[in-house]
């Protein structure tokens, strides 16, 4: 049985739940998790609910900690809520003998970062192609166990404030990244397991779409 774990809070649990039906179609037998806080509302089909409480201002913080509170010691993929599932998924097949496999970011990997978003909170940033700067998506994740959720949740904490509300999560692979010996180390590619539906090559039929940015969402909602 394969286990998928993702966070969410709040009322509206539309983008979530679409989320978790399109996993269930294609893997009726998963297991599915939801990282959330005692107020927010439970989509259909969730398995199980992990509750923390946390600082929605430093959302990056709060969601790293929870996967590492949710405490599993057995291989999951851990996802955003906007992406949708097309073909099975086997985490642990994906994570091979390693202790954590990362989402390697296959898209726009020599576009410039832009600085300026935000206000300006990230203007050290401005101009560094993303492929060097955020090498790995957060979007999914798997891990053996809840280990390393719990050393990145620290690593987050070193960070300045406007990083646990935003970019902290991939700043916290990236370095985690480095920590480990490489043979711990694995790798998935972006255009098989969170494929931006625009980018989708002719004929491939990726395992995941991810609907990220303004513009997806409205797409999310109409497939």
């Amino acid at each position: 049985m394969s286990t998928f774990v993702f966070f969410h809070v709040g009322e509206d649990v539309s983008m979530p739940a679409k989320m978790v039906r399109s996993l269930k179609a294609v893997m009726p037998d998963s297991r599915v998790i939801m990282c959330t806080e005692i107020k927010s509302a439970i989509p259909e089909g969730v398995d199980d609910v992990s509750y923390s409480e946390g600082n929605a201002e430093e959302l990056m913080e709060w969601r790293l900690r929870a996967f590492a509170r949710v405490r599993l010691t057995s291989p999951a993929m851990y996802i955003d809520t906007d992406m949708l599932f097309v073909l099975p998924v086997d985490p642990a097949a994906i994570l091979s003998d390693k202790e954590i496999a990362f989402c390697r970011r296959d898209f726009d990997r020599d576009a410039a970062f832009n600085g300026e978003q935000r206000g300006g909170m990230f203007r050290r940033w401005a101009g560094i192609p993303f492929g060097t700067l955020f090498p790995y998506l957060a979007c999914a994740t798997v891990t053996k166990d809840y280990h390393p959720w719990h050393a990145m949740s620290m690593l987050m904490t070193l960070m300045d404030k406007e990083r646990r509300t935003w970019y902290g999560d991939q700043e916290a692979l990236r370095v985690y990244s480095h920590m480990l010996h490489p043979y711990l180390v694995g790798e998935f590619s972006e255009a098989q397991y969170a494929c931006l539906p625009d980018k989708r090559r002719e004929g491939d039929v990726p395992h995941i779409l991810h609907y990220k940015g303004p513009a997806r969402k409205e797409w999310f909602y109409a497939a």
